[in-house]
């Protein structure tokens, strides 16, 4: 899913923002060519005209700065990480209710057509009836529009299961055929609601990834003080 992929690639640059981050410890090496101009008989630069300077930087105390900076950068991937959860997750979410769409769409259509069924049935025995002289005729009006409006609601239902079979088929990349009806009718095991939310905010991404971003703002205010 594209979404996923480019948290994916947001990850790949938090790990290499954090890895640099590190490298700041490290000394630094660099080299510098200068030009010189110097007399013959100057035996400084024995009449080389450039000279070579090879330095190694290493820096002895930042006020924490350095220490900061890798704990803003460890902050921001674990927010990053955390966000590809989230991203995750709430696709999962999407691809469960367009799926539970399209099974409650499967369920109406069945319980739709058995009720056609059993309109044009007591639209025949209506017709039957009013041919015998037993029943009016506006009863067979009545009868007409009930099957009518039925067989309008099952059209629409039908046209709700293909919208929402194509949103499945579209969030998993798939083609969706076939009944939708969950291979496990399990009952899930009865848990308060207490609990239940509990174990949703301890597991929920997007909390974790706000928690990294507030490390993240402690880290730049002490990044800054340093």
């Amino acid at each position: 899913h594209p979404a996923v992929l480019g948290q994916r690639s947001q990850r790949a640059v938090a790990s290499a923002d954090l890895e640099y981050a590190r490298q700041q410890f490290y000394p630094t090496p660099s080299l510098s060519i200068e030009q010189v101009s110097a007399g013959q008989q100057d035996p400084s630069y024995l009449q080389n005209t450039s000279v070579k300077v090879f330095r190694l930087q290493q820096p002895l105390w930042t006020h924490g700065r350095l220490t900061a900076t890798v704990e803003k950068a460890q902050a921001s991937a674990d927010a990053t990480a955390q966000g590809f959860d989230d991203v995750r997750q709430q696709l999962a979410l999407r691809v469960l209710q367009a799926w539970a769409d399209a099974y409650a769409a499967d369920l109406k259509q069945v319980a739709l057509q058995t009720s056609v069924a059993t309109h044009e049935r007591l639209q025949a025995q209506v017709s039957r009836r009013i041919a015998e002289g037993a029943s009016a005729a506006t009863e067979r009006v009545l009868t007409d529009g009930r099957l009518a409006q039925t067989r309008a609601q099952l059209q629409a239902v039908v046209v709700q299961a293909q919208t929402a079979r194509l949103r499945l088929q579209q969030l998993t990349g798939t083609p969706v055929s076939g009944a939708l009806k969950p291979e496990d009718d399990r009952a899930t095991a009865a848990s308060s609601a207490s609990l239940a939310l509990d174990a949703a905010m301890e597991r929920s991404p997007a909390l974790a990834r706000l928690k990294a971003l507030v490390r993240v703002q402690e880290a730049e205010v002490a990044e800054r003080k340093g």
